[in-house]
């Protein structure tokens, strides 16, 4: 578990309220079907600003039920990206986390799928290439510290004809879905193997799982 960090004096930058706008050409594999779980607070607009030699690519600003705002930035326009998540509360600093992300930063998202009343923050970035390929990152916050979520590794078995197109979905409060289109070896960019089920849920340790997995489901 990481700790906060709570300095003596912190000025916080405010955030005016706004909706995000709808994601131009991208699929519709997250953005769609994960609910909205929580209001976005935009920040300045995103032009061809630097920082350093890398290009700021995104910046926005989310809040959480129990007040807990996530202030996020990447870093740069190529396959690999810095981020920053900058967290804070009532006006004090929390925590400030770096991580090297694959990809472009498409959907954020706030939940609390092990009912624990610590909100984790969910982010998928996207790369592609003949397909398109989505990828996850996630933390819980407590109000001292925080836990990375990884997503649990999949079995051969499970992975077999997986060539991204993902689909995600909020079930309820506490299941995250998984789908996929399983290739079969004749498949060039059409599949015709079914599509793949997996569900995770969140245990009281911040810990994530698989609940069930549904194999070449038509």
């Amino acid at each position: 578990m990481k700790r906060f960090l709570i300095p003596a004096v912190l000025s916080l930058v405010m955030f005016s309220a706004c909706q995000p706008g709808p994601k131009q050409n991208h699929s519709q594999s997250i953005d769609s079907l994960l609910d909205d779980t929580v209001t976005s607070e935009e920040g300045r607009q995103i032009k061809e600003e630097k920082s350093g030699s890398a290009k700021v690519s995104f910046e926005k600003s989310y809040t959480a039920p129990n007040g807990i705002q996530f202030n996020i930035t990447t870093l740069g326009d190529d396959s690999l990206r810095q981020m920053q998540i900058i967290a804070v509360r009532d006006g004090i600093f929390l925590t400030d986390i770096m991580e090297e992300i694959v990809g472009e930063l498409i959907i954020v998202r706030i939940t609390d799928l092990n009912d624990n009343d610590n909100p984790e923050l969910l982010i998928f970035t996207e790369t592609r290439d003949d397909h398109e390929y989505w990828h996850f990152y996630a933390y819980e916050f407590s109000d001292k510290d925080w836990n990375k979520i990884y997503f649990p590794e999949l079995s051969e078995e499970a992975l077999r004809g997986y060539r991204g197109e993902d689909v995600y979905r909020l079930i309820g409060r506490d299941m995250l879905r998984r789908t996929f289109p399983v290739f079969l070896e004749k498949d060039s960019t059409k599949s015709s193997g079914g599509k793949r089920v997996i569900e995770y849920m969140l245990n009281e340790k911040g810990e994530m799982y698989i609940d069930t997995i549904l194999v070449n489901k038509k």
